[in-house]
Formats: structure tokens, sequence, C-alpha cells
């Protein structure tokens, strides 16, 4: 095979992995089976979860268009699971002071909270927006990836796993 022809399949190939991974897979650090770091978050609006048997947690950023449908996604999918248990929690790095306007803007049905000293953001390296992982209660890693990957069925099935998962 000429050498030319075969880079242009490596480089197809690559290109077909990169979009079924998603490019902010390549970028984060995010591993699956990895235990939140230690982490401070502040609230803004709602109340944080005490224990849920899974918790979505979606970094996004007021200047993220693509937030924008994010929020949308999970405010569905806030009310499809609001028997389940499942607890989302919207996580921004930025200063607190910022986010009620654009909130009043693009509304989120779920609690928000700032990461401003970046703990989780830095401990996770989360450098690419928007970015959601799900976590159980003992704090690991289940998914992650795009807020609008996410659905309903792929909620149940984690949280169907995770019942049926020894306990610690």
């Amino acid at each position: 095979m000429a050498p030319l022809r075969q880079l242009a399949i490596s480089m197809f190939l690559l290109v077909c992995l990169a979009a079924h991974a998603g490019v902010a897979d390549w970028v984060n650090g995010v591993k699956l089976g990895s235990k939140l770091p230690a982490y401070r978050l502040d609230l803004v609006q709602g109340q944080l979860p005490d224990k849920a048997p899974l918790t979505v947690i979606d970094f996004w950023a007021t200047w993220c268009v693509p937030c924008r449908d994010g929020i949308r996604q999970l405010n569905a999918l806030s009310t499809a699971l609001a028997d389940s248990g499942v607890a989302i929690v919207g996580v921004s790095d930025e200063a607190p002071e910022l986010l009620p306007p654009f909130l009043a803007r693009f509304p989120a049905r779920y609690p928000i909270a700032t990461d401003h000293d970046h703990l989780l953001n830095q401990g996770l390296k989360i450098k690419a927006l928007p970015y959601a992982i799900i976590v159980n209660q003992a704090g690991i890693i289940v998914w992650r990836g795009q807020p609008d990957e996410l659905n309903q069925t792929t909620i149940e099935g984690l949280l169907a796993a995770n019942r049926q998962a020894p306990s610690p």
C-alpha cells in the first residue's frame, strides 16, 4: 500500500475514533473508575443532595454557548428523573456574582454551585466545556462525556448497575 494512502486511511480512522470518543474526553483528564478529588462547592442556587445513588455533575461556564443546550438537556432529565433519586448539580468555576444574571436568562431547575477555588476542575483536569460526569455514592466516576449525550436510558442503566454492585 502506498505510504500516502496508508497515512490517509490512518488519519480517517483516527478522526472517526475521536468523533466517537468525543474531543472533550481526549482533552479532559477524567478517568472512569477513579474517585473524585477533594473539593468544596459554594452553592449559588438550590440545595446540594445528601445521599443520591448517582450524581450528575455538569461543568459549564457563562461564556460557553454549547453549555446552554446542556442546561436545557439537564432540565429535561431533572424532570424525567425526579422520582429516581438521581441528583444533578451544575458547576462553574467562575466568580459567583456572574452566575445569577446568566441563570435569569438560562434557568436551571437543579442546584448550581461554583468551584471558584478550582479544586474540582483542576483535580479532574477539566479543560474543555461543556462536560459532565456521573458519580456514585462512593464518589467513583461511572460515566463521563458531553451533557447532550446523557439520556434517561443511560442513567437508568447506571442506576440498575449501581444497585447490583456490591457495597464497599
